[in-house]
């Protein structure tokens, strides 16, 4: 997500539940917002490629220990 970035701070898990909320408003607004698919979905899989990259580089970190 680019405000989160920009905002000096990863996306976490209150950013993910807010996209996945996103997908979920959208979805029940379909087919009248069916412009805002993309712009939402990007959003969406942004937070959470960069929920997962924190994850896995904390799984990695912990293997050090």
């Amino acid at each position: 997500m680019e405000r989160a970035a920009s905002a000096g701070f990863a996306a976490g898990p209150r950013q993910a539940a807010i996209a996945k909320m996103k997908l979920r408003d959208l979805a029940e607004d379909l087919p009248g917002k069916w412009t805002k698919i993309e712009e939402v979905a990007e959003e969406a899989s942004a937070v959470f490629a960069e929920l997962d990259g924190a994850r896995r580089e904390l799984a990695a970190m912990n293997k050090l220990r």
